[in-house]
Formats: structure tokens, sequence, C-alpha cells
């Protein structure tokens, strides 16, 4: 993990007075530690709600993605699938993914008379 720093100096003239600030911080976007930490509570909290209270998934997702994170529900299963292998201690099971039958006009016709 790389962290860099960037140094910003702001120049501001307030009431015929300029000042000059400058500070140094940690480069923008999102910190990868940060993001790793959020990624194993949620994969916890959604094994709480599926494994020890048995929701079913879906209201799982539901609570987690409206009540506990913030995220959207597509968010949070692509979190889950992609970080499902990485806590040791529980056995998070991936959420399923649901496929779609794929009916032809012809195949349709043969439910109608």
């Amino acid at each position: 993990m790389h962290i860099y720093f960037i140094i910003t100096t702001f120049v501001i003239q307030v009431s015929g007075v300029i000042i000059k600030t400058s500070f140094q911080g940690m480069s923008r976007g999102r910190s990868s530690e940060l993001i790793m930490k959020r990624n194993e509570a949620l994969l916890r909290r959604y094994y709480y709600w599926t494994e020890i209270q048995r929701l079913r998934f879906d209201d799982a997702l539901k609570i987690l993605s409206e009540k506990e994170f913030f995220i959207s529900v597509d968010r949070i299963m692509a979190i889950i699938r992609s970080n499902c292998n990485r806590l040791k201690d529980i056995d998070v099971k991936p959420v399923p993914k649901i496929k779609k039958p794929r009916l032809t006009a012809a195949q349709l016709s043969l439910f109608t008379d």
C-alpha cells in the first residue's frame, strides 16, 4: 500500500489582507484501508443477518443497503461475491446468482391456444 502526500497552498485575500496557507494531507480519493474495513464489516453483518438471524438473503441485503451501509444492493452483492473467501473465522456464502429463463416468441406461443 502506497500513501502519497500532497502539499497544497491556498492564497486568499480577505479585507485587503493576503492570507497564504499550506497544508499537507493524504492523496485524494478513497482510502483502500477504510474500504477493506468496510467490506469486512459488511461481510460480518451479512453473515449475522443470514446465518444467525436466519433472514432470507434478499431481506438481509435490504437491511444492509437501507439501514446499515447506505450503498446499493447491487454494490453489496458485488462486495460479498468478491470478498466471501477473505474471512477465515466465518464461512460467508456468496449471494446466489438468479438466472432468468430466456424464452423465445416460439416457446411462448406453446402456452397459448
